[in-house]
């Protein structure tokens, strides 16, 4: 059970990482929530889309790989096995890169104060 609160916190912090690149990448609010924002949302909903293949819908086999939740694979926690040791380290380190990124971008600009 813990290991699957790991993986939320995994992807969690994937998407605050890219959030906060974007809001540190772009001056308006507007442009920072859209880009972010849309994005995130692309991901979740290309995860639920890709979620029906499971279901036998054959055509959305390679939909499941275009996304970063795929990255959490909760069966394999549940079925005990270690793949998703590295597939979470990913997660964090996509979530540690978009963070540092941000500060750098956000550090970068001249901001009238």
């Amino acid at each position: 059970m813990v290991e699957l609160n790991f993986g939320a916190l995994a992807i969690a912090f994937a998407f605050a990482g890219i959030m906060f690149l974007a809001s540190g990448v772009f001056n308006l609010s507007k442009l920072s929530l859209g880009t972010g924002g849309v994005l995130i949302l692309a991901f979740i909903l290309l995860a639920v889309i890709a979620s029906f293949a499971n279901y036998g819908v054959s055509g959305l086999d390679d939909v499941q790989h275009l996304t970063i939740v795929s990255l959490f694979d909760y069966k394999d926690v549940m079925a005990q096995g270690d793949a998703w040791q590295g597939k979470l380290a990913i997660l964090g380190g996509l979530g540690a890169v978009c963070f540092a990124g941000g500060n750098l971008a956000f550090n970068q600009k001249d901001l009238p104060l």
